[in-house]
């Protein structure tokens, strides 16, 4: 059922939004498929959210960071830092990067994607961003991939695997009203115009962690080649000593197109997966998007399987949209809301910011209750992190060609829940 909903005036500044009925969370078994031994619920409807546009006028907005001092940083697609304080968005970006976001007949998904600042970004002012860019030198040229897998601790990769793009992560230096000082810490993870991954997160081990997507080259997941892959790495970009594999940065394989990752309190690290959307090098399927527990040297099964068809053979996920979502955004709540403690809120491409309520089934994880927030449409919502008050930070996507952009778009927003306490 969807829910009605009463708010104070069109999208503006700011408005309320009061659920009056139940959320239009999924309820059909085309939407979701939990897994054999689940029991799932739809969620009570959260009430009375209120909603604040913090910057218009963007250009397709990926990573969202939050500096300690209240600063929010947002990675543009097409390669600008912008940075949003009290007063609004800056005019100027603080720093552009030439990245391959545009390309004549492809409307390319890489680019400036994920962002994350040091754990002393305070003292340091270092942030992390995953930038995709052309390969140099090109994967022709003699010693190219040789390069690769010295750069990466891989093997088994060939120049005829080869992507005409990769991924790098570029840390910067960001000062009160300037950045500069780029520096490549990692490169090589190969990708294309679509399924370029982009997921950056320092975990509570004090890691780096990025994603490859498969560039759409399905087989390549389940190989040694940079591709399909979850990568963990020390701030510098050397192999961490107590990686799945000696030498290698590669954490995790069989992956089609992670773009968000986040931490539970305990550690558990988790990833939104994007599932085939019937373009896949003639697979011939749809849907199944995942979330997965992340765990070192796991196999997620991709291309092989998909959903919970490799369960028993490959890692399972946690969960499972049946009806393709698009989960691109994926944060863990750990503000002041009492009934929203330990949930996951996902940003979905199809449309809407979905919470997912956990509960433990023995030793694992399991997604107990869902709901769709109220919220008025928003379209193509991308990135989902958290404010140091406990609010959730919202980028729309609509200016991609896949959405339909609004004379706002794109938005940076910022939900916040009822009260610290139900």
């Amino acid at each position: 059922m969807s829910p009605h909903l009463r708010w104070s005036r069109p999208i503006g500044s700011t408005l309320l939004i009061t659920a009056l009925a139940c959320s239009d969370a999924p309820s059909s078994a085309a939407d979701v498929t939990p897994g054999p031994d689940s029991v799932l619920v739809t969620a009570a409807a959260t009430p009375a959210l209120r909603v604040d546009t913090l910057a218009r006028g963007l250009v397709i907005p990926w990573g969202v960071a939050v500096a300690p001092d209240g600063r929010i940083f947002v990675t543009e697609r097409a390669g600008r830092l912008r940075v949003i304080t009290a007063a609004g968005l800056r005019p100027e970006p603080l720093m552009t990067l030439t990245v391959h976001a545009e390309d004549p007949g492809w409307h390319p998904e890489s680019g400036l994607m994920g962002i994350a600042l040091a754990p002393d970004f305070a003292t340091t002012g270092h942030a992390y961003v995953a930038a995709t860019v052309v390969r140099d030198p090109a994967p022709t040229e003699p010693g190219f991939v040789t390069r690769v897998r010295n750069r990466l601790g891989i093997g088994g990769t060939t120049a005829a695997d080869a992507l005409p793009f990769e991924n790098q992560v570029i840390r910067i230096t960001i000062g009160d009203s300037t950045a500069g000082d780029p520096v490549v810490v990692a490169r090589g993870m190969w990708t294309n115009h679509y399924h370029a991954g982009g997921a950056l997160a320092f975990g509570p081990d004090g890691k780096l962690y990025t994603t490859v997507g498969d560039g759409r080259r399905p087989h390549l997941a389940q190989t040694e080649a940079p591709v399909g892959k979850l990568f963990r790495l020390e701030a510098d970009g050397r192999v961490p000593a107590d990686n799945p594999t000696s030498g290698s940065t590669v954490f995790a394989t069989g992956l089609r197109n992670t773009q968000a990752l986040t931490w539970l309190a305990d550690g558990t690290l988790l990833g939104v997966e994007h599932g085939p959307s019937g373009i896949d090098e003639g697979l011939r399927r749809t849907g199944r998007d995942e979330l997965n527990v992340l765990v070192a040297g796991g196999n997620y099964g991709w291309p092989k399987a998909y959903g919970w068809e490799g369960a028993g053979t490959f890692t399972a996920p946690l969960w499972v949209w049946g009806r393709s979502v698009a989960p691109a955004g994926l944060v863990a709540y750990a503000g002041p809301y009492t009934a929203w403690q330990g949930n996951l809120f996902v940003g979905r491409l199809r449309g809407g910011v979905e919470r997912l309520v956990l509960a433990r089934q023995g030793d694992a994880w399991t997604v107990a209750a869902h709901e769709v927030l109220a919220l008025p449409p928003l379209g193509r919502v991308r990135t989902v992190a958290l404010d140091h008050d406990g609010a959730l930070l919202l980028t729309t996507s609509n200016r991609d060609v896949r959405g339909t952009a609004g004379p706002s778009d794109d938005l940076v927003l910022r939900v916040r829940p009822p009260s610290p306490t139900p």
